[in-house]
């Protein structure tokens, strides 16, 4: 996990330093031993979607972004997006800025294919309305759950979890 994390923030950081925004990362999870069932490729993927669509935005010069690991054990995340409790362990990757949010009649619909927020001539961001349906369908293949945390209220807080290495049987079976 730690190698997937520092990946993405070298890649990302002079798109950072261009917009002069803060970009940091906090780590709660002992990631340089945090081994997770995961294609690296397809998860940095995620993250970089995921900050990209931060990046857009978040104000020049006064934007930040955080990229949190933390590590939930003994806990699921369930359907209603809460925790539960389980014999599972994960991951909680979470990409927060300070943007301006997500109105939050508009969240159910963000991981729908071609959902645009502003569908007006005028916008400022471009985009397909993909990505975030992309990032869903991969961070669901991996066994993860993905979604907005509505009770971020000081910008835009998108979270996902990935199952940890052996954690669960159920969760090992998945195709990749």
């Amino acid at each position: 996990m730690g190698d997937i994390i520092n990946e993405n923030i070298s890649e990302l950081m002079p798109l950072m330093k261009d917009k002069g925004i803060n970009f940091k990362a906090e780590v709660t999870a002992p990631c340089d031993s945090l081994r997770v069932l995961c294609d690296p490729t397809r998860i940095a993927q995620v993250i970089g979607n995921l900050v990209r669509n931060s990046v857009d935005f978040v104000g020049d010069k006064v934007g930040k972004i955080t990229i949190r690991v933390e590590l939930v054990e003994n806990e699921r995340i369930s359907n209603t997006n809460k925790l539960d409790h389980s014999n599972a362990s994960q991951v909680v990757i979470t990409v927060e800025d300070n943007g301006p949010g997500i109105p939050s009649d508009q969240a159910k619909n963000l991981f729908k294919k071609f959902y645009q927020i502003d569908t007006t001539l005028t916008r400022k961001h471009g985009g397909t309305g993909l990505g975030l349906a992309i990032s869903r369908g991969i961070i669901e293949a991996h066994g993860g759950k993905i979604w907005i945390a509505l009770e971020h209220t000081n910008g835009t807080s998108i979270k996902f979890t990935l199952p940890l290495a052996g954690a669960d049987s159920r969760q090992t079976n998945n195709k990749i």
